[in-house]
């Protein structure tokens, strides 16, 4: 589907807006500092897509922007401190990619940076509150589901490996906590799906398994709540989509962080 609407909170009512240029699914779409958003690559009729475009909210339009260096879709992307916008990882032409791009909305091209140690699809990425950029698990061609890690310099254009996670995991959610942390919860091993969670050290590059979800989940979604606790929510548990939410606090560096049904 090219169609997009806006939904206001104010109102509790989706408007339409204005359509894309190219039909695309499972691309990436990234808020821009300017408060434009960024939509890349994807699939269309089969194809993987190396264009992109931006939506301006002001005028309800999108228009198009300098192209990837290479196809993609199930990538995934991150803003960046400087307002660049990292995209990394994906599929194209049914192998896994580890080719990353940095886009420059000052002058709306892409530029080839540094590749990722591991090629990964449906990876998950957050920016760290040092600037740096954290991406682990996903799978690789063969949909076999990766432990691995990485860390994004900007500064360097480059990826440097660290330490794996408890568990290899895809389809999961990753979510930069209030403390700094990084919350990784959910996702896939193979055909089974995975209740597990565990959290990311910045300052000592540590994963460490946390309190486990109530129900197994893939597919999720997740968001920071203003009161420092993460929602999660929907996905599926490898028979039925989901309609359960869960409530995840981490107590600000507690031992003992809890999870409840909402």
């Amino acid at each position: 589907m090219a169609s997009a609407e806006i939904y206001d909170p104010k109102t509790g009512h989706f408007t339409v807006t204005g359509s894309m240029a190219a039909s695309r699914v499972e691309h990436t779409a990234t808020l821009l500092a300017d408060g434009r958003v960024l939509i890349a690559g994807g699939y269309n009729k089969g194809a993987h897509l190396a264009t992109a475009e931006l939506y301006n909210p002001k005028t309800g339009k999108f228009t198009k922007t300098g192209s990837m260096s290479t196809g993609r879709g199930e990538g995934a992307a991150v803003l960046l401190s400087d307002g660049r916008v990292l995209v990394m990882g994906g599929n194209n032409n049914a192998k896994a990619l580890g080719a990353a791009d940095v886009y420059d909305p000052k002058t709306g091209k892409f530029t080839k940076t540094g590749s990722m140690s591991d090629a990964r699809q449906y990876t998950t990425a957050v920016l760290l509150n040092d600037g740096r950029v954290l991406v682990a698990g996903g799978v690789d061609t063969d949909l076999v589901a990766l432990d691995s890690a990485e860390i994004f310099s900007s500064a360097t254009g480059t990826f440097s490996k660290i330490g794996s996670m408890t568990t290899p995991r895809a389809y999961g959610t990753m979510t930069l906590l209030s403390n700094g942390s990084v919350l990784i919860a959910g996702g896939a091993t193979g055909d089974t799906i995975l209740d597990s969670a565990e959290t990311f050290d910045p300052t000592t590059a540590v994963f460490a398994p946390t309190a486990p979800l109530n129900d197994a989940r893939e597919f999720g979604a997740a968001v920071l709540l203003a009161d420092g606790s993460v929602l999660i929510v929907g996905g599926d548990d490898g028979t039925v989509d989901l309609a359960s939410a869960e409530i995840y606090t981490d107590d600000y560096g507690s031992v003992t962080p809890q999870t409840t049904t909402s």
